[in-house]
């Protein structure tokens, strides 16, 4: 019984702080969009850092618990893979903040790279974990729901010349001021994997989008249906802030400080609120599925 309400209480609180966080989040974006001053953009990370930071942490928690209902495994792919954004998110302010500058890729993206390694291999194990056989319609719509995937990544990875020589001269420009030798050093080593690793975000986003949906199908009206909706949910929010960012990067010159920031913040509040529903439904009914 203490269990429980223990239980309740811990999962109204990570709802209420996830409300908050994104609220907050949204506030700042639509008071001062893009051109912000340095504490509204340091801000805005660390929104998007707690709510990524939860997320992994709750994640952990449910692999650690001996009774959680889905697969221990598949929280553990999915605490590292949101563990692992928290990291390059940081990673990336000290790069964009603190040495102010812009480059094609740094350290931050080898942590990216994990997320979706990890989130991928974690749907993957939770669609085989359900053991549904899917119908025919429901095959249509995840077809449906890739074609889509392949058209939009096409579109948002094919950017006009102009803006790349505008964005490769803002970015030599930068790296002849100020930065550490090794910093100048690990963009340069970086830098001849920055096609590939494009064509991998512009993959992984596809995949994230496609297993989304398969997910939401798969768990539709089942006892877990809330916990799987909210990181269906939570995917598909953060392919947006992909989609977004992505377009913005090919087709114009990115800032930080816009919209599409709120979506990655909302995105690690609804995998932190997924998290919570599974543990307090295995906490809740545990006994009833025996």
């Amino acid at each position: 019984m203490t269990k429980s309400i223990l239980s309740d209480f811990s999962l109204k609180l990570v709802i209420s702080s996830g409300i908050a966080i994104a609220g907050l989040r949204f506030f700042l974006a639509f008071f001062f969009g893009q051109s912000a001053p340095t504490w509204y953009v340091i801000t805005s990370y660390i929104c998007e850092l707690l709510a990524f930071l939860g997320a992994g942490c709750l994640c952990l928690r449910n692999y650690f618990h001996p009774k959680i209902i889905s697969d221990r495994m598949i929280w553990l792919c999915l605490a590292i893979g949101t563990l692992s954004f928290f990291i390059g998110d940081l990673i990336f302010l000290y790069w964009e903040v603190i040495l102010e500058r812009s480059p094609n890729i740094t350290l931050a993206d080898l942590f990216f790279v994990n997320f979706y390694v990890f989130l991928i291999g974690g749907m993957i194990l939770a669609v085989m974990f359900r053991k549904v056989r899917l119908m025919p319609w429901q095959w249509g719509t995840i077809i449906l729901v890739a074609a889509i995937a392949i058209g939009l990544g096409w579109w948002t990875s094919s950017p006009s010349d102009t803006v790349e020589v505008e964005i490769s001269t803002a970015i030599t420009e930068q790296v002849v001021e100020k930065a550490p030798g090794w910093v100048i050093a690990t963009e340069q080593l970086l830098e001849p994997i920055v096609s590939p690793l494009n064509l991998f975000y512009v993959a992984g986003d596809i995949f994230i989008l496609v297993l989304a949906a398969t997910i939401v199908i798969t768990f539709w009206g089942g006892k877990f249906s809330q916990t799987w909706m909210a990181i269906g949910c939570a995917i598909f929010v953060h392919y947006l802030a992909d989609l977004r960012y992505a377009y913005i990067v090919t087709h114009d010159s990115y800032t930080t400080g816009g919209i599409i920031e709120c979506f990655w913040t909302v995105s690690g509040v609804l995998f932190a609120i997924g998290a919570a529903l599974e543990y307090n439904l295995s906490n809740r009914s545990r006994k009833r599925l025996r």
